[in-house]
């Protein structure tokens, strides 16, 4: 949609109806007035303003510098996710180790317990024997 054409009762109105259709600020449309309305007798049989509005050309380096900043939002949301796998690698590879420490040290614990027990049990059955 390049241009409307609107009617209100005062110029502005008829501008401002037109803005909001278009979805754009003032500064990027161009505004004709066809016809600027009258009140009338008394505020009776009044004519209202007819205008029409046209969006402007934009121009080239616009356009380009438009689709360069969407191309960096767009690397650096990619960025910004890449980082994040990084972090949450690092604490899981991080979480894995100290967990297999963990378990290393429970394990070499038991098989301390039952080392301990075992001499003991041959410590015993040698009193026993003897």
């Amino acid at each position: 949609m390049n241009s409307v054409e609107t009617t209100g009762k005062t110029v502005d109105e008829a501008i401002s109806q037109a803005l909001i259709k278009l979805g754009v600020p003032s500064d990027q449309v161009d505004i004709e007035i066809l016809d600027e309305g009258s009140k009338g007798l008394l505020g009776l049989f009044g004519k209202n303003a007819h205008i029409r509005a046209t969006l402007k050309q934009q121009a080239p380096e616009d356009e380009i510098y438009e689709e360069l900043s969407q191309i960096r939002q767009s690397v650096q949301e990619e960025a910004k996710k890449k980082l994040l796998k990084r972090k949450l690698s690092r604490k899981k590879n991080r979480f894995r180790r100290l967990s297999l420490r963990k378990w290393k040290n429970l394990f070499r614990k038991l098989l301390k317990k039952k080392n301990r027990s075992s001499r003991m049990k041959t410590l015993k059955r040698k009193q026993l024997c003897s």
